[in-house]
């Protein structure tokens, strides 16, 4: 029998504060989607993958700037494993910056990575954000949802 888990929306939502100066740097998010990982089968052997991305852009009113962009924990509380949820039910996942979920995608801390990049320049990037749920996880059928917030610092 299979269970089907439909998975809602994955939140990622920008977050940032800036009072630009004259020799600041000013960044804005174009777009933020999520990622939807779609129906979850608990009896498959293989992990379930989705992307969602982030587009933004930096511009330097003088000088070079340096820019970081971090994810958040969201309900887990920790970048071990985050954690979807319906419920009382969760749902292991989580987020890395390529296919190969070589590192789970945070704020630099631990083993956790941060995109960063210096210098910024004016141009519109999109980077894409790699979703992996792990197989074997005996959950209940649900709308499961996570928030995480993607924060600039510059």
């Amino acid at each position: 029998m299979k269970k089907d888990i439909i998975l809602s929306f994955l939140a990622l939502l920008p977050l940032f504060a800036f009072a630009p100066r004259a020799d600041a740097l000013t960044c804005t998010f174009s777009s933020v989607t999520g990622v939807n990982f779609g129906s979850y089968d608990v009896f498959s052997a293989s992990p379930t993958k989705a992307t969602g991305s982030i587009t933004y852009s930096c511009r330097t009113i003088s000088g070079v700037h340096f820019m970081v962009m971090n994810l958040s924990t969201g309900s887990s509380g920790t970048f071990a494993n985050r954690t979807l949820r319906s419920g009382g039910n969760v749902l292991n996942y989580n987020l890395y910056p390529d296919a190969a979920n070589s590192q789970v995608w945070g704020d630099g801390n631990g083993t956790t990575y941060q995109f960063s990049i210096d210098p910024v320049d004016r141009n519109v990037h999109t980077l894409t954000v790699y979703g992996t749920i792990p197989p074997g996880q005996n959950v209940g059928v649900g709308s499961y949802t996570d928030t995480i917030t993607v924060t600039m610092n510059f």
